[in-house]
């Protein structure tokens, strides 16, 4: 399925306990790109909504990849979205990625094989940070992948993420 329907939620179904909120959150994402932060103090359901909502969408075929942003000494940059497509991801053969797909070759080894030879290197780290953005979107984009779920962002190290069709869900607390 096309991630053209990924965001529209239809409400009333069996088991949903806020059918109103999950359709806000599907109404926010219904154009992309979007970004949506669902902010909450610890143990309020944030996660749990999420998991409604993307229980809904996976009955309409919107693949969705999920990672957390752990609380670490040492930011790791982009990490969160790393675990999130290696969780959410099982391979990247057959997806006749561009040359652009070998600057992922370091987030990835284990996909080795199936991804294009590693770039030259760019002095530039804003050029570089660009080409590693643009490569996980061409991954989003042959995965038909429709949303990009980043909980606890408030633990996130500061990076800006990929602009693109793709579709992004975070959970912070606030302070």
């Amino acid at each position: 399925m096309s991630r053209s329907g990924c965001g529209v939620v239809r409400t009333g179904g069996a088991g949903l306990g806020r059918d109103r909120e999950v359709a806000a959150l599907g109404a926010a994402l219904g154009k992309p790109p979007a970004v949506v932060l669902i902010d909450g103090e610890a143990g309020i359901g944030k996660s749990r909504l999420l998991r409604e909502f993307l229980a809904s969408q996976a009955e309409r075929g919107c693949r969705a990849v999920v990672g957390a942003c752990p609380e670490l000494r040492v930011p790791y940059t982009l990490g969160a979205v790393v675990d999130a497509v290696r969780d959410g991801v099982g391979s990247v053969s057959g997806l006749r990625l561009s040359g652009l797909g070998g600057a992922l070759r370091p987030l990835f080894p284990e996909w080795a094989d199936d991804l294009p030879p590693a770039p030259e290197p760019l002095e530039d780290a804003t050029a570089a940070r660009h080409r590693l953005f643009r490569a996980f979107v061409e991954v989003f984009s042959r995965l038909d992948l429709g949303v990009l779920v980043l909980e606890d962002v408030h633990w996130a190290a500061p990076a800006r993420y990929p602009d693109g069709p793709l579709r992004g869900v975070g959970t912070l607390r606030p302070g």
